[in-house]
C-alpha cells in the first residue's frame, strides 16, 4: 500500500513538473516579458498571487543577490514594471528605516527588467554603466518601485562616449504614494551579436 502511494506521489510530482515547470524552461532565456506571460498562462494558478510568487522566485533564482529583498512583481508590461517589497529586519538600517542598498537593489531590478523587456523587443541588448540614487524621505513598510517606458530609436539615444545610452528611473514610493527614493540608470545599448553558425 505505502509503495503504491509513493509511486501516485512520483506521478503527481512528474505531472506538475511537466504543467509548471517545463513552459518555463523553455522559455528561461528569453527577455523577463515572455517569462512573465507564460507563468501568468499556466492552469490553475494564471493571473493569481501564486503566479508573482513564482515569478518573483525564478527571478530571485536568476539573480541571486536580488533574493534579498523578497521582491514581489505587481506588474509587467511593455510600458511599465512595478515591483515591491515590504520592510523586513534584515534590510534595516540604523535609522529604523530600509537600507539604501536595499533601495538601490529594488531600483536596479525595476529597471533592468523594463528595460531588458524594451531593449529584447528590439534585438538590442543593455549593460548598466552608471547608477545613481536620492532618498527624500525614510523608507519604511511596504515599498513600490515603478520604472516606465524609456526606450526611443537607436538614432535618438544620448551617446556616452561614442556609444548610445538611456537613462531609466524608478520612483519608490511608500503606501501613502510618497516618493521615498529615485534611482537613476545609465544604460549602454549595442545591438545583439549573431551567434556563430558551427
Amino acid at each position: 500500500m505505502l509503495f503504491y502511494l509513493f509511486v501516485i506521489l512520483l506521478v503527481v510530482i512528474a505531472l506538475l513538473g511537466l504543467v509548471y515547470v517545463l513552459p518555463i524552461v523553455k522559455v528561461r532565456t528569453a527577455r523577463p516579458m515572455k517569462i512573465y506571460e507564460t507563468i501568468h498562462s499556466l492552469p490553475l494558478i494564471g493571473k493569481s498571487a501564486i503566479a508573482d510568487w513564482y515569478l518573483s522566485k525564478i527571478i530571485s533564482l536568476s539573480a541571486p543577490y536580488t533574493a534579498s529583498i523578497s521582491p514581489t512583481i505587481e506588474v509587467m508590461s511593455d510600458e511599465k514594471t512595478v515591483i515591491s517589497i515590504r520592510e523586513k529586519y534584515s534590510m534595516k538600517n540604523p535609522f529604523n528605516s530600509i537600507h539604501a542598498a536595499a533601495l538601490v537593489n529594488l531600483g536596479d531590478l525595476v529597471c533592468g527588467i523594463q528595460v531588458t523587456n524594451q531593449t529584447g523587443a528590439k534585438k538590442l541588448r543593455a549593460i548598466p554603466v552608471e547608477i545613481k540614487a536620492e532618498y527624500p524621505k525614510k523608507s519604511r513598510g511596504k515599498i513600490t518601485a515603478t520604472c516606465e517606458t524609456i526606450l526611443t530609436d537607436v538614432s535618438e539615444m544620448q551617446q556616452v562616449n561614442g556609444k548610445p545610452c538611456i537613462n531609466a528611473i524608478a520612483e519608490l514610493r511608500d503606501e501613502s504614494g510618497e516618493l521615498t527614493a529615485k534611482v537613476t540608470m545609465l544604460w549602454s545599448v549595442a545591438p545583439i551579436p549573431d551567434k556563430k553558425k558551427d
